[in-house]
């Protein structure tokens, strides 16, 4: 009773059988230990894919055989020889002849008579023995590559031998998303594109920043959670900030706090321009996209391609990705949503959104964002899911609920969300209607851009236009129900992003990584399905070639972004400095302009200020008094003695316009508005 165990055609051990375990035997014949033999199961089968009912074979010994394939499982049919496994196969598959006996795929019954019937109909045949009945040992690889869709290939009574090399030429597409290549891939996909902004950034800031918004981002930091985290915010006094505050960007705050501290702890600049955080809120996008690519199936090479695309193909994005803002984050955050509910289980896409959506209306003043691809994917695999699916959607909305109710500024968190979210989308369509009144002075952002601005995003739109071409073939050549859902959902969003672009300048921010992302799900797929693709047959050079054109308009981009550089933000330190010496400490002072509060708050904090952020937030308060304040300050050539006006409305005594206003500085000095101090960086009136 001795068991002798060989490997490889040499002894290992003989023992005795009572000496050893069964772990012990299958150690001795792999040569290692062999764990999580059986691992649980964490799939659910679907609806029956394949279903065959009493096969039986014309000259073989199956008789009456009965089974069902579900989708997501692996049905195995074992046995000893002779016993019927291969028949069963055989006969499935049409080259060994059916007696009797039906086959359904996908609840639709299929004859296969033969091979190219069933190739046909979807079905495929590892053979038992491939040297012998798998390959035609007497052709070559790329022959053999191609034999089973000749028909593909033919050009009148030959074959096509350039057809042929193309279709083969996958195999090399697939080494070169080996492990071996990926790693480097991946590496360069992210590297690349970071070092172009990291050297890019500092040369178009010179010393400011895109916009204002940044200053006071990086002014709440350095306050630190005292004031991020209160529930009153006394530097704007006509805002519903000043006694109902929720910092709408909360853990975006809190990280940036985390940031400057290590920045102060390792002596390194705090100052405009804030390269170091703004630079790694473009890593958190960067690799988010690349995320995204990756748990979508797209190959490496393709990743290296477009991950350099992305922030190079559009200088108007570039522009918005370089900014030191939250937007940057929210477009990494919808980027991740996307890449989790591409697969996986229902419940883990319901947790996976939930929690989301919890984080980020902690971190995003428009946190029903996240809602958008949730209920867009959603949409697109319900039909491979069923009704169910919609509560990934819920599962976001509710996250997004969660995260407002338990906010540390609660209920101040959902009055702050209904002044963002509705009032400033909605209240300017709707404020004749409700018997409102509504800000005339929106952000630019906002509003639709001109023609000047869509001529900068034409390779963009190029760009675009190609993409919904090789879509369009794809769906063509493999049919509707066959493009895989999250590529539909993707292409969705895509479009909803770029079509608001013409109604919100602002909306690029996700238009372009959206429809880049969806550029390299559909020209995966091409690669994949012989679809035209330029330079396919050559994957080295057509790798090569697609990432030298990201490059070249990445310098197009790049140069269009050098020229705005005396068109960056300032911080104006020495109008802050002189405020702070000569106006008592928590004055009002009236920022004629609610754009220039984040740059006046950054460069002096023990002064108060009349609005800003968003005038929103003043009209949320008292919209009428916001009104006749706005009506003033839009019509202050027409107003006789308007600075004393303008005085006793808003209780101050000093107002303040920064340098880039220098057209309405004019107007106002030929108003007879007394100046108390003038710099390069702005002007301090006397409001009597």
């Amino acid at each position: 009773d001795e068991i002798t165990i060989m490997r490889d055609g040499t002894w290992v051990a003989t023992e005795k059988a009572d000496d050893l375990e069964m772990d012990d035997i299958i150690r001795l014949m792999v040569g290692r230990e062999l764990t999580n033999q059986f691992p649980p199961k964490t799939n659910k089968p679907g609806d029956v894919a394949l279903e065959v009912e009493h096969l039986s074979g014309m000259y073989s010994i199956l008789n009456d055989v009965s089974f069902k394939a579900r989708k997501g499982e692996i049905l195995g049919i074992a046995g000893l020889d002779g016993s019927g496994r291969t028949e069963t196969l055989e006969t499935i598959f049409g080259i060994a002849t059916r007696k009797s006996g039906t086959i359904k795929l996908d609840g639709k019954q299929v004859s296969n008579k033969n091979a190219q019937d069933s190739i046909k109909n979807g079905f495929a045949l590892l053979t038992e023995e491939r040297r012998a009945t798998g390959i035609f040992g007497i052709l070559n690889i790329r022959e053999n590559t191609v034999i089973s869709s000749l028909k593909r290939h033919k050009k009148g009574f030959y074959l096509s031998e350039k057809s042929m090399k193309e279709y083969s030429n996958t195999e090399l597409q697939e080494k070169l998303g080996s492990r071996k290549y990926a790693r480097i891939f991946l590496i360069l996909a992210f590297a690349i594109p970071f070092v172009w902004l990291c050297v890019l950034r500092p040369l178009i800031m010179d010393g400011g920043e895109t916009d204002s918004d940044a200053y006071y981002h990086m002014k709440m930091a350095e306050l630190g959670p005292s004031v991020f985290c209160a529930k009153k915010f006394p530097w704007l006094t006509m805002s519903i900030w000043n006694d109902r505050f929720a910092d709408k960007e909360l853990l975006f705050h809190g990280a940036l706090w985390v940031v400057h501290g290590v920045q102060k702890l390792l002596h390194l600049p705090t100052g405009a321009p804030f390269n170091i955080p703004s630079l790694l809120l473009i890593a958190a996008a960067l690799l988010a996209f690349i995320f995204a690519m990756r748990r979508m199936g797209v190959s490496p090479p393709l990743i290296m391609t477009f991950a350099i695309l992305m922030p190079l193909i559009s200088a108007n994005f570039m522009f918005r990705l370089i900014m030191m803002r939250p937007h940057v984050l929210s477009i990494a955050f919808l980027l991740v949503t996307c890449a989790l509910l591409s697969k996986g289980t229902l419940r883990f896409r319901m947790i996976a959104a939930g929690v989301i959506s919890f984080i980020y209306a902690w971190t995003y003043s428009n946190p029903q964002f996240i809602v958008i691809p949730a209920f867009v994917f959603a949409l697109a695999y319900c039909k491979r899911d069923s009704a169910k699916v919609f509560w990934i959607p819920a599962a976001a909305f509710g996250g997004v609920m969660l995260g407002l109710l338990i906010h540390p500024q609660f209920p101040n968190s959902f009055i702050i969300w209904k002044v963002q979210s509705f009032d400033a989308l909605f209240g300017p369509i709707f404020a004749d209607n409700l018997q409102k009144v509504s800000s005339e002075m929106l952000p630019m952002e906002m509003l639709a851009p001109k023609f000047r601005w869509h001529k900068a995003m034409l390779p963009f739109y190029i760009f675009a236009y190609l993409t919904l071409l090789c879509f369009c073939r794809l769906a063509v050549m493999k049919g509707w129900s066959a493009i895989a859902p999250h590529i539909k959902a993707t292409g969705f969003l895509a479009v909803l992003f770029t079509g608001g672009m013409f109604v919100a300048l602002r909306t690029v921010e996700y238009a372009v990584p959206f429809t880049v992302l969806f550029g390299a799900l559909v020209f995966n797929e091409a690669l994949k399905e012989n679809v035209l693709v330029p330079l396919r047959a050559k994957p080295l050079k057509m790798y090569l070639v697609y990432t030298v054109l990201a490059i070249l308009l990445g310098v197009f981009s790049s140069s269009l972004n050098l020229a705005l550089t005396p068109a960056m933000v300032h911080p104006a330190l020495g109008i802050g400095k002189w405020i702070q010496q000569n106006i008592p400490p928590e004055t009002a002072v009236v920022n004629l302009n609610w754009g220039d509060f984040p740059t006046i708050f950054y460069a002096n904090d023990r002064n108060y200020y009349l609005w800003g952020m968003d005038p929103v937030f003043s009209f949320a308060l008292d919209g009428r008094h916001a009104k006749k304040v706005e009506k003033l300050l839009l019509n202050l050539e027409r107003v006789r003695g308007s600075a004393k006006l303008l005085g006793r409305l808003t209780n101050a005594k000093y107002a303040v316009l920064l340098a880039r206003r220098e057209n309405f500085v004019n107007l106002l000095k030929r108003n007879d508005w007394k100046t108390v101090y003038e710099t390069e960086e702005g002007t301090v009136f006397l409001l009597e």
